[in-house]
């Protein structure tokens, strides 16, 4: 049997929430491989990124077992930032596949920024 993988992206930045929000959602630098541990642990996780800066928190990850990528990502997020999930969920946004590629071309040109480039 041939397995299928997704990619999903679940993140918030500011086009969609306000800076204290997002200071609720950050990862420090400091933080990161831990986390990054943490989120691919999970036995349907193959791959996981995490961008965060001041301006976004973004999970990636590709999952293998026909779990959506989505639940795998707000499970992570519910785990490591509880206190910005128990209110502020709302304003995260979801990308899969090809929308999430995209997204993420977008950010590294510098597309998806306050100041474009």
């Amino acid at each position: 049997m041939e397995t299928k993988y997704e990619i999903s992206l679940l993140g918030l930045n500011h086009q969609v929430a306000p800076v204290e929000v997002r200071e609720t959602a950050a990862f420090h630098p400091d933080e990161i491989p831990a986390a990054l541990k943490e989120l691919s642990r999970r036995k349907e996780v193959a791959e996981g990124l995490i961008l965060s800066t001041c301006n976004r928190t973004e999970i990636y990850a590709v999952t293998n077992s026909g779990i959506p990528s989505r639940e795998t990502l707000k499970s992570f997020l519910q785990k490591s930032r509880p206190a910005f999930m128990s209110d502020k969920a709302d304003l995260l946004y979801n990308f899969s596949e090809t929308e999430a590629v995209r997204h993420l071309f977008r950010v590294a040109a510098g597309m998806d920024s306050m100041i474009l480039g």
